[in-house]
């Protein structure tokens, strides 16, 4: 329970960080994004590896286009190692919420969390629902990164 409320300090720490270092966060806003597409693609393929259930991930995949906060899909990830990289996502994700003065959307983002945390605490095992959701968070967001940066 404590891994899981620390990784998701990685927002609220890069909030802050943005906060203390304003200058830079202009130069950065690039370096943000694709670190967070970096660490999306790393959870993607270490959720993958683990298993598959296609029906639930094809349920989350559907999801993901609704629900595009994916604090909801990382509180289904219940390993360390996931969580650690949910820390680190948290980080730009953060920093870019300040940049964009999206302040609110830390507070959605700890909603969301918690709700897969305690749906997976009940015993549910939704790991491949999640990793349905953050591959097409995945796509999204690196279609619109390559539309912006890109073309």
């Amino acid at each position: 329970m404590i891994p899981n409320f620390i990784a998701f300090l990685g927002t609220i720490l890069g909030y802050f960080i943005a906060d203390k270092t304003q200058d830079e966060l202009s130069d950065g806003k690039i370096y943000f994004k694709i670190f967070e597409l970096i660490i999306l693609l790393i959870l993607i393929i270490l959720f993958l590896i683990n298993g598959f259930v296609w029906w639930l991930f094809l349920i989350g995949v559907i999801f993901g286009f609704f629900l595009r906060y994916e604090y909801l899909y990382f509180g289904f990830l219940n390993n360390l190692l996931g969580l650690f990289l949910v820390f680190l996502y948290g980080l730009p994700y953060g920093s870019l919420l300040y940049m964009e003065k999206k302040w609110k959307y830390i507070f959605y983002s700890l909603v969301f969390f918690i709700i897969g945390f305690f749906i997976n605490f009940l015993g549910f095992n939704l790991i491949n629902f999640g990793l349905g959701g953050l591959v097409t968070l995945f796509l999204i967001k690196s279609y619109y990164f390559s539309r912006t940066y890109i073309f």
